[in-house]
């Protein structure tokens, strides 16, 4: 008579062989999907930066030229509760939290050029993103 045997389970080795290839398999996967989040967050930080960028220069643009030279901010000062950015700026609303992590410098080169027998000044707002990526804004303003 021949006898058939009958598995009717997984063996010690067979359990632990299938525990560690899943193990390498999900940090496999996990390092993958690690990275992808850190690149989703770059255009929100741009998108972000745009805005803030904007309403700097915007506000620099308000003010009167020969009032604009006072406004240079030579190495990045953290937006923080946008307390630093009242301070320089006097701006009359303060920024929403979500800008608290980004920090920004403001350049104005003084009668950079000469457009129509007009003097103007460029100004050049640079923001940090929380991921440390530049974004500059330029402007100028002429003097009428």
């Amino acid at each position: 008579m021949i006898r058939i045997a009958m598995n009717k389970g997984f063996t010690l080795i067979e359990l632990v062989f299938g525990i560690v290839v899943l193990s390498i398999a999900m940090t496999l996967m996990m390092t993958m999907l690690v990275s992808q989040s850190n690149d989703s967050l770059a255009p929100l930080y741009r998108f972000r930066s745009v805005t803030l960028g904007q309403s700097v220069i915007a506000s620099l643009l308000q003010k009167n030229y020969q009032d604009i030279d006072q406004f240079n901010v030579a190495s990045f000062t953290r937006v923080s509760g946008a307390l630093a950015m009242n301070k320089i700026l006097s701006l009359d609303t303060d920024l929403p939290s979500q800008y608290n992590n980004y920090a920004f410098k403001i350049n104005v080169t003084p009668e950079l050029k000469v457009v129509e027998n007009r003097t103007m000044k460029r100004i050049d707002v640079t923001i940090k993103t929380p991921n440390n990526e530049d974004i500059t804004f330029s402007a100028l303003k002429a003097n009428y």
